[in-house]
């Protein structure tokens, strides 16, 4: 048995399931009209990973306090 594991953005997974250039893929859900059938697996949060001393990290304490409106560095 041969195994490989591609990383790719989600829309190049499907196209390679579509075109069964891969047997599977984990992904973000697709669009409703992909002709392929998904399984949700787990819902998964996303995090934030900072430094202690980062602005952000006292922001993210605070529950509903969105930091969308941090600068990117």
């Amino acid at each position: 048995m041969t195994f490989s594991l591609v990383e790719a953005p989600a829309d190049a997974l499907l196209a390679m399931v579509e075109e069964g250039r891969a047997d599977f893929g984990l992904s973000v859900r697709p669009a409703p009209h992909q002709r392929l059938q998904y399984r949700r697996l787990r819902d998964d949060p996303f995090v934030l990973v900072c430094r202690r001393d980062d602005p952000l990290a006292a922001a993210a304490r605070r529950p509903g306090r969105s930091s969308a409106r941090a600068p990117a560095s």
